[in-house]
């Protein structure tokens, strides 16, 4: 956890500098220690996973790479809900991710509602009748 928080807060100094590239790579690093956290099932470890996400996801952002930080929106909530769902998952990690799923949810869904205008829509389906 140490180790994460060292390299989240790096990335926050970089970011606040106007560093982008070295932040992002900071950033990086720490979604790596998040996965590996949350693959031995420490505690926080989903948590610090979903923060890591939503951190690089913001600075692909600043970045103008929407689709990047859609990548990690989503990972992030798909990671939530697999886990929420998985019959091997620990009963707190079960836990933890059932309450972290609508805040994971709410991150995508105001994503869409922000950039909207990024993405391919397709047209409403709607059955026609005959009179």
């Amino acid at each position: 956890m140490e180790n994460w928080k060292k390299n989240t807060d790096m990335a926050k100094q970089l970011l606040s500098e106007g560093q982008l590239a070295a932040a992002l790579e900071q950033s990086k690093s720490a979604l790596k220690i998040a996965e590996l956290m949350l693959s031995n099932e420490k505690q926080n470890s989903l948590t610090v996973f979903i923060l890591s996400q939503r951190n690089l996801a913001n600075i692909y952002l600043k970045l103008d790479l929407q689709n990047f930080a859609k990548e990690h929106l989503e990972q992030s909530h798909k990671t939530v809900i697999r886990l929420a769902e998985a019959p091997q998952t620990t009963d707190h990690l079960r836990e933890d991710a059932q309450r972290s799923s609508e805040k994971t949810y709410d991150d995508l869904l105001k994503f869409y509602r922000n950039h909207s205008d990024l993405f391919s829509r397709k047209p409403v389906m709607r059955k026609v009748y005959a009179a």
